[in-house]
């Protein structure tokens, strides 16, 4: 169990200040290509925390800015920095994967993060201590924070497991972060349970997905159904776009008016929309690149359902839980997504959406029919809404303030002792 006497400061007269560390966050304001989780949940916990946030820089971003009332503090990892791209919100391990530049700059990632860390530390004295991703960002914070004796709240997502599940030593650095985290979030029933197979024994976790700034309700009634699907998210092996545009033929021939648009880039946004072409769907299917969250609602609103036909990739990786599920049902959108991971944990089969057989385009465009010839499409519409407001961020931010207050006032957190 971490050091339960964390450093104490006086925070009656002000709000308690939190450092979150993380390796993914936009680069300037609107930014399409990283994901914005991190951000959200900051702007959600600004009201009560004095929140700074600790991210890679880049070259399209500056070394110090408020984003959205949050201030945020960027670090150089690799000279020059002009050459920097590893953390460009394509991801950390698909660029690693592109050559030598990405495996040099995976060290120095590491390195220049604890060393921000610490100084980050060393200049203000904060209250709490949050990390994103078991690394770098979790194994690094940790053992800073332990030292300064500053609680410390880690997250754990998804693609950081699955490299220290394969990784030699990656449980022994697992133990390491977990004995100097004082709580522990887990966005997924199913990355707990790995978690749990990698260091053989029950851990204390929270599990919590990441939320969603909920639309104004429309009604159920409005929505006038026209047989379109939407994809959105990262253009890369895990999410199994291939098998969604090799589903689209079947779906065509039973729903011939079905159209496809596919919001996201990534390295096989060019191969993707060639594959279109080849299966003879080009007509059907729009790609319009990485567009900035709040470009989404409007495509959401339109949709008759929103797909998620991940994988399990041959290294065993596969997803956590994708905030596009949360985001289309909040917005009153049906989803039909993979059965795999814990995305059962949002979709209740038949219900507000349906479940996939992964990498099996027939059972997926088989659910994609029953979405859009469901006999009742605004009931669907009315479930998903009702399932999508349980992960407001309002509700997932207030879950964090808890254990925040609950470690201040000098309890612990969830999180067991190796």
């Amino acid at each position: 169990m971490p050091d339960a006497r964390p450093r104490r400061t006086a925070i009656s007269a002000r709000r308690p200040s939190l450092l979150v560390v993380t390796t993914t966050f936009p680069r300037r304001d609107n930014d399409p290509v990283p994901a914005r989780f991190v951000l959200d949940l900051c702007v959600a916990l600004r009201d009560e925390f004095d929140v700074t946030v600790l991210a890679p820089h880049d070259p399209d971003a500056a070394f110090a800015e408020t984003l959205e009332g949050v201030g945020v503090r960027r670090f150089a990892y690799f000279v020059p920095r002009s050459a920097q791209f590893l953390c460009d919100g394509r991801g950390i391990l698909p660029n690693i994967r592109t050559g030598p530049l990405g495996k040099a700059q995976a060290p120095a990632l590491v390195l220049a993060q604890r060393f921000a860390v610490a100084r980050l530390l060393r200049e203000r004295r904060f209250d709490l201590v949050h990390s994103h991703w078991l690394v770098p960002s979790g194994w690094n914070t940790a053992t800073v924070a332990r030292r300064a004796r500053v609680p410390h709240i880690h997250t754990l997502h998804s693609s950081d497991l699955h490299l220290l599940r394969r990784v030699p030593g990656g449980r022994g650095i697992v133990e390491r972060i977990l004995a100097s985290t004082h709580a522990l979030f887990v966005v997924s029933s199913y990355l707990k349970k790995l978690l749990e197979e990698l260091v053989r024994r029950p851990v204390e976790a929270t599990v919590l997905p990441m939320g969603v700034w909920a639309p104004k309700e429309a009604s159920a009634a409005e929505h006038v159904p026209s047989a379109k699907l939407l994809y959105v998210g990262k253009l890369i092996e895990v999410k199994g776009v291939t098998h969604f545009l090799h589903a689209m033929p079947h779906v065509i021939a039973r729903v011939p008016n079905a159209t496809l648009d596919v919001v996201g880039g990534g390295d096989l946004s060019v191969p993707l929309q060639r594959e279109a072409r080849e299966l003879g769907i080009g007509h059907a299917v729009r790609f319009h690149g990485a567009l900035p969250n709040k470009a989404l609602a409007p495509f959401y609103a339109e949709a008759d359902a929103v797909v998620v036909p991940s994988i399990v990739t041959p290294r065993g990786e596969t997803e956590g839980m994708p905030v596009v599920i949360l985001e289309a049902l909040a917005s009153g959108c049906p989803v039909v997504a993979s059965n795999v991971g814990s995305l059962s944990d949002a979709i209740a089969d038949g219900v507000n959406g349906f479940l996939a057989n992964p990498a099996d385009p027939a059972d997926l465009a088989d659910k994609i029919v029953q979405v859009l010839t469901h006999a009742d499409p605004a009931a669907l519409r009315r479930a998903a809404r009702a399932s999508g407001l349980r992960y407001d961020w309002k509700q997932i931010a207030g879950a964090y303030a808890r254990v925040y207050r609950s470690l201040l006032a000098g309890g612990q957190g969830a999180i067991s002792s190796p």
